[in-house]
């Protein structure tokens, strides 16, 4: 019963961290759009209090360090490197940058790499 819910809980961190990223790039997105300058390049760019992080920390804690965890904790990082780029080029009133970078700049490659290793680790973890 243990290991059920943990895996229960697994998947629904896993489902939630789609939903949060996606969330966080729509966020910037109207940033840009409503030349909102109040992003805080700090916070964006902080992924160590994510129930993400959190749970790959537990994972590898537990000795259950994969590659394929290793690779979504890469690639969780590069995504909020690359939010806190544009939430950097929105601060500093570079608005069509910052909507190019979210539309088809790394921001973009790193949503979509993040995203899909979060499926494969899902089925992995499973």
């Amino acid at each position: 019963m243990a290991q059920q819910t943990i895996t229960a809980n697994t998947r629904d961190i896993l489902k939630q961290a789609h939903v949060a990223h996606y969330a966080l790039g729509l966020q910037l997105r109207a940033a840009a759009y409503d030349e909102n300058r109040a992003i805080s390049v700090r916070h964006v760019r902080d992924r160590s209090k994510t129930p993400l992080a959190q749970l790959l920390m537990g994972l590898c804690a537990q000795g259950r360090n994969t590659p394929k965890m290793r690779e979504v904790d890469m690639l969780h990082a590069e995504f909020h490197d690359a939010a806190g780029a544009v939430a950097t080029l929105i601060n500093a009133g570079l608005f069509d940058e910052a909507i190019d970078e979210l539309a088809t700049g790394y921001f973009a490659e790193a949503a979509s790499d993040l995203s899909r290793a979060l499926c494969y680790f899902g089925v992995e973890i499973a």
